[in-house]
């Protein structure tokens, strides 16, 4: 039984942290500015500057999207919209310090290991 809480604690810390390398980010940076550096170059003069200006607006908005959920999907513990909390951490907490109210438990209340 403490074998199999270890392996699950271990197991929740290692999805816990980022497994997106630096490397990586600095790759998908790079193609995002050379996308948007692209769509600057093949600007024609004669086109109106607000339709240009639309096509790149289009293209900067998809790739800062698409970084935007590369960062969401790394971080799935942080407190933010739609990231996993341990609301049933927290209940079964309340409920053993309901019960025995003098035992410590490892961790504390917002799931963090005490």
């Amino acid at each position: 039984m403490a074998a199999t809480r270890t392996a699950g604690r271990l197991q929740r810390l290692s999805d816990d942290t980022p497994a997106v390398p630096t490397e990586l980010w600095l790759a998908l940076i790079l193609g995002g500015v050379v996308a948007v550096a692209l769509q600057l170059g093949m600007a024609d003069p004669r086109e109106r500057l607000s339709v240009h200006g639309l096509m790149v607006a289009g293209v900067a908005a998809v790739v800062a999207t698409g970084l935007l959920l590369v960062n969401f999907l790394d971080h799935p513990y942080d407190p933010h919209v739609g990231g996993i909390q341990p609301t049933a951490m927290r209940q079964t907490l309340t409920m053993v310090h309901n019960v025995e109210p003098g035992l410590r438990p490892a961790c504390s209340l917002r799931g963090r290991p005490a």
